[in-house]
């Protein structure tokens, strides 16, 4: 029950994170027309989204490893005590901002200031109670004997497909988030190192680096995701046409969102750019759509 959850709650958290970070780079600065820190709300707000985004990956991976190892049947687990942790960081601190934000008149800072670094808190915490889990698991296999911390249970509608093809997509999955994963560290180091000196010269230059900064770091996170995906896939414990399709979904997210803010870091031609701005929402929109999938796989 706990894996489950944690897993719905980890695709709900990514989907509204990705929904916040492009309500953040777009419909937030009309908002904040006219404020004197309107610059340094909407870098708050893209802040807390990154959170969101990655501690939403991180319950993904947390409820695949539940799930392999029947860790629901500890509950009230040290594993489930860190899923909470890391629901309650994502509500504390990333809620916090977002709140502090809409709040241009102060009403709430009082209250709402000291609740951020206890979402903090509860980021750092959240791994904790896992480390004895870890223990148990180092000195099991160290003994060459099974691990035994519960069994488990196949989704209650999941109608498995053939073995061949269900060890085809998720191989296929993994092998593709890792792939993406390794190339949003490159793409990563070259938008901070690389990049400025071929855009030398260049008005907007600070604003591209923004750009594909952003562009790398949702990349690297749905790498992630989909390497939680095709765990979770070859362990059966997913609906296979609704997660193959979450992960296709994914991939071309990655494609329509990360992929056109590379070219149009570097694009000039004014035909082009019309064209990526009207990809670039559409690949977030499969992001978000891959999010609620999973939800529901």
């Amino acid at each position: 029950m706990s894996a489950t959850l944690f897993w719905r709650l980890g695709a709900v958290l990514g989907a509204s994170g990705v929904a916040l970070g492009a309500f953040g780079a777009h419909g937030l600065k009309s908002m904040l027309a006219g404020h004197p820190d309107a610059q340094r709300k909407q870098e708050n707000w893209a802040t807390a989204a990154h959170y969101q985004l990655i501690h939403a990956a991180a319950l993904l991976a947390l409820s695949t490893r539940m799930q392999s190892l029947g860790l629901p049947r500890l509950q009230p687990s040290r594993a489930a005590m860190a899923g909470w942790l890391l629901v309650a960081g994502v509500a504390g601190f990333s809620g916090s901002i977002y709140l502090l934000v809409l709040d241009t008149r102060r009403a709430f800072s009082r209250f709402l200031g000291p609740v951020t670094p206890l979402g903090g808190v509860c980021f750092i915490a959240g791994p904790s109670p896992l480390l004895s889990v870890l223990a148990l698991i180092l000195r099991n296999r160290s003994r060459k004997t099974p691990v035994t911390l519960g069994y488990h249970r196949p989704h209650p509608h999941h109608q498995p497909p053939s073995p061949s093809r269900l060890t085809m997509s998720a191989s296929m999955f993994w092998k593709l988030g890792a792939g993406l994963g390794a190339s949003g560290v490159v793409l990563s180091a070259f938008g901070a190192h690389g990049l400025r000196p071929m855009l030398k010269g260049q008005a907007d230059t600070q604003s591209k680096q923004v750009r594909w900064s952003t562009a790398a770091y949702y990349q690297l996170v749905h790498a992630a995701a989909l390497l939680a995906l095709s765990a979770r896939m070859q362990a059966g414990a997913l609906v296979a046409p609704r997660a193959a399709l979450a992960g296709w979904l994914f991939v071309a997210g990655i494609a329509g969102f990360s992929g056109t803010i590379y070219i149009n870091v570097f694009n000039k031609n004014r035909l082009i750019t019309r064209i990526i701005h009207i990809i670039t929402p559409q690949g977030g929109m499969c992001l978000i759509a891959g999010w609620l999938l999973l939800a529901f796989s």
